[in-house]
């Protein structure tokens, strides 16, 4: 247990200069959406909320700065995963997703879904907390294209409509790409 929180301290701690630029992009970001922002990082195979920025139009959630996610449940993780080559997330998710026969399968549809994010820049998650919200999220980019961060958007389960989806996340990656290119 001391390990992992360390692990956590430490790659919060390096992320420090990313989560200051991140709050006036997530300001803009929540009032042109209406939803809460979250700044996300992946420690293991856990996503991890570094930073938010509530929205009082949004349902109040219970996603707090320290929550945890597993990586190929939540939008985040999903995102950041669509980034990395396909071998990279076989190699993963084998290890991660509970054995069993229809492994495979199963397999081949985080794989499908990994790459739907991919081309559509963004990556969602229904049911992914407790309180009625659905996730979406799109993967921050370091200058060399591996994500190092994801930001998400909880949005509230009668509002995930495709449509209210495709106009978010073009709030959602336009965000993402401005965070990016200040980072570099």
């Amino acid at each position: 247990m001391g390990a992992t929180i360390f692990q956590l301290a430490s790659t919060v701690f390096s992320r420090q200069d990313s989560i200051s630029i991140f709050h006036p992009i997530a300001e803009i970001l929540k009032n042109e959406t209406y939803q809460s922002v979250y700044l996300n990082i992946e420690v293991g195979s856990r996503i991890v909320v570094i930073a938010k920025t509530e929205s009082s139009m949004a349902k109040v959630s219970n996603v707090y700065i320290g929550t945890t996610f597993p990586v190929h449940d939540a939008a985040a993780g999903k995102a950041i995963l669509s980034t990395r080559d396909e071998k990279y997330q076989r190699a993963y998710l084998s290890h991660i997703l509970p054995k069993g026969l229809d492994l495979n399968k199963r397999l081949n549809i985080k794989i499908e879904e990994l790459k739907q994010a991919y081309r559509l820049g963004y990556a969602i998650a229904e049911g992914e907390s407790e309180n009625d919200l659905n996730f979406i999220a799109a993967p921050v980019l370091s200058q060399n294209n591996t994500a190092i961060a994801a930001i998400s958007l909880g949005v509230n389960k009668t509002d995930f409509t495709k449509q209210n989806i495709r106009m978010l996340s073009a709030h959602l990656i336009q965000a993402t790409r401005q965070l990016s290119s200040r980072l570099q």
